[in-house]
This record gives structure tokens, sequence and C-alpha cells, in this order.
């Protein structure tokens, strides 16, 4: 399934949704969040690579021109 993602003021563009699963429930007594019911996994094209100290940055899309890579995202 082909969707479109925006994240506040971050438009992703198109991704690729890979895997839906329901989070399990908090117990008894509880209120669900809003939007808190499901964990989807979806394809996105993401900014090249770690940042200089190795470390894994948070994800986010590609400069206008930057060439990026495609990960999974949840």
């Amino acid at each position: 399934m082909q969707i479109k993602v925006r994240e506040g003021g971050t438009d992703w563009g198109w991704g690729v949704v890979v895997n839906v699963v329901k989070k399990p429930t908090a117990g008894l007594g509880t209120l669900p969040s809003k939007g808190a019911g499901y964990i989807v996994d979806t394809l996105l094209h993401c900014s090249p690579g770690p940042s200089e100290s190795g470390s894994r940055p948070r994800p986010c899309p590609p400069r206008p021109g930057e060439k990026g890579e495609m990960h999974v995202v949840s």
C-alpha cells in the first residue's frame, strides 16, 4: 500500500507500508490515547548515512537534490 506521509511540518512524500501491528492495550481501566492503536512500518526515502560521530540520526527526508537512501521507519 502506498501512502503520503507528513509529520508536523515535514513532508516525506510517498512511502510504502511494509507492516502494521496493533499495540497491546495498556490494561484495565485506562483510556486509549488518540492515534496510539497501531504501529505502522513504512519504507521512506531518507537523508543518507550516520552522522560524523557514527551515531544514527533521527531519520529525515533528503534535501532537494540530495541522493537519499530507502529505510523502514516506524
